[in-house]
């Protein structure tokens, strides 16, 4: 049953993962161990000709961070892509949400009838569908509102990338102060590409030319990929540490200074700070020099951590140290 207490707007998260803590706040399950995979960093160009111009930047791996929300938070995902939605969906849909699994929903922010921020371009979105009438879902969308909304159900067939059927399988979980997390760790975080792709980005910020925003125009700047993807690496290394702190609570050795993971997301969130500036000042090279010394000394210091992550000494436990 959905409680009047499961609308809230969430903090500091995108709207995947508000959909996905959306679910597991009404199954009433713990899924911090989720964010293990929210300190990865991806950077993509879309056209090599235009480089940072169409280019995004992410902070999680996807694949893997639902495998750990299966094997270790007890939530499971089935995901149905656009090329199997057919006519007999609907019913799934209804059937899926009888049996008290809500279902989620990747759309096209421009179909989306709550959407308010105006964003022309391409933008994907995630909400929850927890009901329905004859005709309508009873959708839920803690990051834009926080409030419930109803959308007719065939709009959603039809415009739908993909729908997240979700079920409770916290049955199966495995206990998570058993688990092999040094080997979880290594797996997300051992991966070369990273040093390449944030290379890639360091360079292409040194030698962009971004064009000066109408100072009118906030559209221009929250249709901006790249600040869009600096505020979810900020938010995902917050919850990151959120993350680890939980391993301290299962008795893991988590070799990383209290608070290090945090200044890295401060680090972040200033160079979101500048890189706004640059898109409004004329003379942006004392800004894009700083920004371009922060990115430097925020790849030292992940570096860094991601070596720790993928000691395999992490598999230690506390009180298997203070009995030896």
């Amino acid at each position: 049953m959905l409680l009047k207490s499961d609308l809230k707007k969430h903090s500091k998260l995108n709207c995947h993962d508000s959909m996905i803590q959306t679910i597991a706040d009404y199954f009433a399950l713990d899924v911090r161990l989720y964010f293990l995979d929210a300190f990865g960093f991806e950077y993509r160009r879309r056209n090599d000709n235009q480089a940072l111009e169409s280019a995004y930047i992410w902070h999680k791996s996807g694949e893997k961070g639902h495998s750990l929300l299966r094997d270790y938070c007890g939530l499971n995902i089935d995901i149905f892509k656009r090329s199997l939605l057919n006519s007999l969906i609907m019913q799934q849909i209804k059937d899926s949400i009888y049996n008290g699994n809500p279902v989620g929903v990747e759309m096209d922010l421009q179909y989306i009838p709550w959407n308010n921020l105006s964003l022309h371009e391409y933008r994907t979105h995630y909400f929850s569908i927890f009901g329905y009438t004859e005709n309508n879902a009873v959708c839920v969308d803690n990051y834009l509102t926080g409030q419930m909304h109803y959308y007719n159900i065939d709009s959603i067939v039809k415009h739908a990338n993909s729908l997240y059927f979700f079920k409770n399988e916290n049955q199966n979980v495995h206990k998570a102060s058993d688990a092999p997390f040094s080997l979880i760790l290594n797996q997300l975080y051992s991966d070369p590409k990273y040093h390449q792709m944030m290379q890639l980005f360091i360079n292409d910020i040194s030698q962009t030319t971004l064009h000066t925003f109408d100072k009118d125009s906030l559209v221009e700047l929250a249709n901006d990929e790249i600040i869009y993807g600096i505020t979810n690496i900020v938010w995902g290394r917050i919850h990151f540490q959120q993350s680890l702190d939980m391993l301290f609570e299962f008795g893991y050795r988590v070799p990383i200074s209290e608070g290090s993971v945090i200044d890295i997301s401060e680090t972040w969130d200033k160079i979101k700070g500048l890189y706004i500036k640059l898109a409004y000042v004329k003379d942006k090279t004392s800004i894009l020099n700083r920004v371009l010394a922060l990115l430097h000394i925020i790849h030292e210091q992940e570096s860094h951590i991601r070596n720790i992550l993928t000691n395999n000494s992490m598999n230690l436990k506390i009180d298997t140290i203070l009995n030896d």
